[in-house]
């Protein structure tokens, strides 16, 4: 796969280690002050193994509402989450030995039956939705995604190009 050149500006902000809310607030905070200095794109350099998807879907509805495109980087690791939101940027890129994953989330219930059954039964509703728009978004039969993150889909930088989870190496 050829690498493409790209230049990066000072709107730059990371998004490193685990996804929650006090990594993501403090992404959100540069997002937002730089969508308010002018509409010129912004990059997110990620390199996560991933976290909360209640977390990263606040970043990602951020990223689709604010005026400035936010491009990103994937400098070393995209895992769960971090993949997620990789996807959903506008303009998308990885160096040459970064690596991407994608798999069916995780997630644990305390409680009383009939509440943990109805939790499940929303979370199932809520996943399916978001692996749906994923799968629309690179252009693979929703079949197809879900069969490749069943047991976790792991990519390297050239895959993460064919998969379209990416634009350029």
């Amino acid at each position: 796969a050829q690498a493409e050149t790209i230049e990066l500006t000072d709107r730059i902000t990371y998004l490193t280690g685990s996804i929650n809310t006090k990594s993501i607030g403090k992404v959100i905070t540069k997002l937002l002050e730089f969508d308010d200095q002018s509409h010129d794109p912004i990059w997110l350099m990620i390199n996560s193994f991933g976290g909360s998807v209640d977390a990263g879907f606040v970043l990602i509805d951020l990223i689709k509402t604010l005026q400035s495109p936010v491009n990103c980087v994937v400098t070393s690791k995209a895992y769960s989450m971090g993949a997620i939101i990789t996807v959903f940027c506008r303009k998308r890129y990885i160096y040459e030995h970064g690596t991407m994953m994608f798999h069916e989330a995780s997630y644990g219930a305390l409680g009383e039956d009939p509440s943990i059954r109805s939790r499940i039964e929303f979370n199932v509703k809520y996943l399916d939705r978001i692996h749906a728009e994923i799968a629309a978004m690179i252009e693979m039969p929703l079949v197809e995604y879900r069969d490749n993150i069943r047991d976790a889909w792991w990519v390297l930088a050239e895959e993460a190009l064919e998969a379209k989870f990416v634009d350029a190496i």
